[in-house]
Formats: structure tokens, sequence, C-alpha cells
């Protein structure tokens, strides 16, 4: 993950957006994050938010850690990102009816794709398409 440089906002504790002079952004280099550094001493609480991309195309799925330190505390948060080509998950599983509904994302980063196919196979015996929903 990499820093994206311009989205680095700043808000003081009544939400109002600090100007970049008073603070400096060094990018320590890729995977590497960033340093943050006011330009003098502060008092009140602020409010750091900023956007990072994978660098490199996401060919599967991956888990994303992200942590900050500062005055010997660490903090942090976990969560995950997910090849934009294709998606595929269960929407609704109906017990009763023996029947399971499903749902696909394909290219959600919007990559120019050429001759593109996809093809859903069915592994386990006696499974059945019911094309009605998709009509």
């Amino acid at each position: 993950m990499d820093l994206v440089t311009d989205s680095v906002v700043v808000k003081d504790s009544k939400g109002n957006v600090v100007p970049s002079s008073k603070y400096t952004v060094t990018n320590q280099g890729a995977q590497k994050g960033f340093k943050f550094e006011f330009n003098s001493d502060i008092n009140e609480a602020y409010t750091i938010a900023y956007k990072t991309k994978v660098d490199s195309d996401l060919t599967g799925n991956i888990g994303v850690s992200n942590k900050v330190t500062g005055l010997g505390t660490t903090a942090g948060d976990n969560s995950g990102m997910y090849n934009g080509f294709l998606v595929k998950w269960h929407t609704d599983v109906n017990y009763e009816d023996r029947t399971v509904a499903w749902a696909m994302d394909i290219n959600t980063d919007k990559k120019k794709l050429e001759n593109a196919v996809i093809k859903d196979d069915f592994t386990n015996k006696g499974l059945l398409v019911n094309y009605s929903p998709l009509s």
C-alpha cells in the first residue's frame, strides 16, 4: 500500500480543515508508510484522514494492516482488499426449496477488458441453474 499524497486532510476539533502549510507529510517510500508532523506545537485534538492505494495489480484477495505510532503508543486497524476483476458470493440459502442464490461483481476496478469470458462451473453433481431470476 502506498499513500495517495494529495488525499491527506487534517481537521481540528471543531471540524475545520487545517491548511497544509501547518503540517508536513513525508512519504517514506513504497510500502513503508509516511511521516506526519505538525510544523508547530499543538494543544487540541485533530483528525487526520488519508487514502492509500495498492502499488500493483491486485490479482487476489489480500489482508491489509495499517498501524500508527507516536509518543510511545501504537494503534491500528485491519481490513481486506479484494481484486476488482471478479468477486463471487452467495446471497441467499433456502433450505426448504433447496436453492442457493449467487451474485458476482465483475470489473469493479474498471480496467479495460478485451475478450473477457466468465465461466461459472458447478463442481457438485445434481446442481441446476434456475435462469428465471436472470431474465
